[in-house]
């Protein structure tokens, strides 16, 4: 959990790839999340493990938190750009 954190692309990736993101409320991971994933205020241990613990054990609450982050990687690319994104992507993935 970084507490400088300029636009993520890493917060990004984790999105693309289904992946539930809790991260630290600083920087411009607010802006990059959109609304979607978990921001949490402060990095106090056991607020992350409750945080964290709730994510995986709700599978409704971790979907939830997947679509919302789906649409706001899609707000992120352009039509031909989103492609090649996902082209490269996808080809990492293999």
């Amino acid at each position: 959990m970084s507490e400088e954190e300029g636009f993520g692309m890493a917060l990004v990736e984790a999105m693309f790839y289904h992946v539930p993101v809790v991260a630290y409320e600083s920087g411009a991971v607010p802006e990059t999340l959109g609304g979607s994933g978990v921001l949490l205020p402060t990095c106090k241990p056991d607020e992350i493990a409750e945080v964290l613990d709730s994510v995986i054990r709700n599978p409704a609450t971790r979907e939830q938190i997947i679509t919302g982050q789906l649409r706001r990687v899609e707000s992120f690319i352009e039509s031909k750009p989103r492609r090649e994104l996902i082209r490269v992507l996808e080809s990492i993935q293999k």
